[in-house]
C-alpha cells in the first residue's frame, strides 16, 4: 500500500483513502495517520507499517503473528505499508 489515502478504487483512475472497516473505536475513519496498533496474521510475511507514503522513513516491524498494542515509530503517523 504505497499511500494509505490514495489506493486504487479497481476503476481505471479511482482512488480513495482506505478506512478502517471494524465496529470499534475508529470505525469509518481513514487509517492514513490514525493508527496506533497494529497486527500481523500472515504466516510467513513480514508487516512493515511507514511513517511517509512511498514506504519510507521510521518504520515499525510485526513479524509473522505479531501483535504491537502500540507503535512505537509510527504511532497515528502511519502513511504506507508493504509486505517483506
Amino acid at each position: 500500500m504505497y499511500n494509505f489515502a490514495d489506493v486504487p478504487d479497481g476503476v481505471a483512475g479511482a482512488a480513495s483513502p482506505l478506512r478502517f472497516c471494524n465496529s470499534g473505536a475508529g470505525a469509518g475513519r481513514g487509517v492514513k495517520n490514525n493508527a496506533a496498533s497494529g497486527e500481523n496474521s500472515h504466516y510467513k510475511y513480514t508487516a512493515r507499517v511507514y511513517f511517509n507514503s512511498g514506504f519510507k522513513g521510521a518504520q515499525d516491524v510485526m513479524a509473522p503473528y505479531q501483535y504491537i498494542d502500540r507503535f512505537v515509530h509510527v504511532f497515528n503517523q502511519n502513511a504506507s505499508f508493504q509486505w517483506t
